[in-house]
């Protein structure tokens, strides 16, 4: 769970994430968002593309840290496999609503396969 000290750390980084959003895209329905690095889960990622309307997918090896951040609200689900969060994206990016996939796995293992499939 994200501590009360941290908090407010959290809060500009992610209002500068949807600032940098923004700056690239003015509509991000639609639109896939993906981080896949350690510490993912506690960037501001799903929040800043959730409020830009965009889908997310956060690739995180800390699963502790992507299911206190899910009790927290930063996702709207938490997935094991890269197959489970492109069924509970795909449907909310054809029509063009925000979601929030938190997804427990090795960042580098998820771009690889992600890559794969292209």
């Amino acid at each position: 769970m994200t501590t009360s000290i941290l908090q407010p750390e959290l809060q500009k980084q992610t209002l500068a994430l949807y600032g940098e959003l923004l700056c690239r895209r003015s509509d991000w329905s639609g639109q896939l968002v993906m981080a896949a690095f350690d510490g993912a889960a506690e960037s501001g990622v799903s929040a800043a593309a959730s409020l830009a309307g965009a889908a997310s997918l956060v690739v995180d090896a800390d699963s502790a840290s992507i299911k206190d951040h899910y009790r927290d609200g930063a996702f709207d689900f938490v997935v094991n496999t890269l197959d489970e969060a492109l069924r509970a994206i795909k449907n909310q990016i054809r029509q063009g609503q925000p979601i929030a996939i938190g997804l427990m796995a090795e960042p580098a293992a998820v771009m690889a396969e992600a890559e794969e499939r292209g």
